[in-house]
């Protein structure tokens, strides 16, 4: 019972507490109303006023990020002008560089261009100097050598002395043995070795005739040197006293010698000349005939 007493005066206590406090606003506010008008329109002021204030600042803000975008759009662009500054620098260089490259390659095609024609200019000297070398080689041969060839002829015996003989058959026939000497001279530089002399004297109605003159055989001369002549003797030849008679009044036939020396020169290699001369009765002597088949020479 006493601990109900004691809550209901607590209730009491706190509903009296409650009601005057509530009554104590009512007559603060009714006292103190154009205090807090002002007091909310101050407030309303400074919010506009911190409102304005945060605004400029955004502005500002705003300005300043603007104004640092324009200067990184700036800075950017002054990289990008460098750096198309420093490519057309590079690509002026690379530009340079290749048409360097061009000059030296212009150049190097004209020096290969020159080498190839000294190259080609070399060759070809090289080559007439070989052929004339060759030629020089070849032509030493031929003027160095030696050359023989008949100078002169003459008869060796009596050759107008007439002489009978007879055939197998017993006929008598009259004819004039004739013997030639033949004068050989060597025109060359170098000695002449003779190997073999052949010489034919016979009556013949051309007046140039070789053949196989093999009918007799001179005796040979060892070495003619540069020069110098050497005789060689034939055998006697019959010719008839007929023929014989018709060359003293006529001229036909003709009465010839001819034949061939063979010898080396002084580098083994063998030489030979043919030679085909004929007797003339008016002129008194041996002159050579004009057919060049049968006055020849290796």
């Amino acid at each position: 019972m006493r601990r109900l007493l004691i809550l209901l005066s607590l209730s009491l206590f706190v509903a009296s507490a409650y009601s005057d406090e509530v009554m104590k606003k009512s007559d603060g506010t009714t006292k103190n109303g154009p205090t807090i008008v002002k007091k909310r329109a101050d407030e309303s002021k400074n919010k506009k006023k911190t409102a304005a204030i945060e605004a400029a600042k955004a502005k500002e803000i705003k300005a300043k990020a603007l104004e640092k975008e324009k200067a990184d759009t700036n800075a950017r662009e002054q990289e990008h002008l460098r750096y198309e500054g420093r490519t057309t620098e590079a690509t002026e260089k690379i530009s340079g560089f290749n048409f360097g490259l061009i000059i030296v390659g212009v150049i190097q095609a004209a020096v290969l261009a020159l080498q190839s024609c000294l190259l080609w200019g070399t060759l070809n000297a090289t080559k007439t100097a070989a052929n004339a070398a060759r030629d020089a080689a070849d032509a030493l041969p031929k003027i160095e050598r030696a050359y023989l060839f008949l100078e002169g002829a003459s008869f060796s015996t009596t050759h107008s002395t007439i002489q009978s003989i007879r055939d197998a058959k017993g006929n008598l026939s009259q004819i004039h043995l004739c013997g030639v000497d033949l004068r050989f001279k060597n025109h060359g530089k170098t000695p002449g070795i003779v190997k073999e002399v052949f010489a034919t004297v016979k009556s013949s109605p051309v007046s140039s005739e070789w053949g196989e003159a093999r009918e007799c055989s001179l005796e040979p001369i060892r070495t003619v040197s540069a020069d110098r002549t050497f005789t060689a003797v034939s055998h006697q030849f019959a010719i008839s006293h007929t023929d014989y008679e018709s060359t003293q009044r006529t001229g036909t036939p003709y009465i010839l010698v001819f034949g061939m020396i063979v010898y080396q020169n002084v580098l083994k290699r063998e030489c030979w000349t043919k030679f085909c001369w004929r007797f003339s009765f008016r002129e008194g002597g041996w002159r050579p005939t004009i057919d060049p088949q049968h006055n020849d020479w290796s």
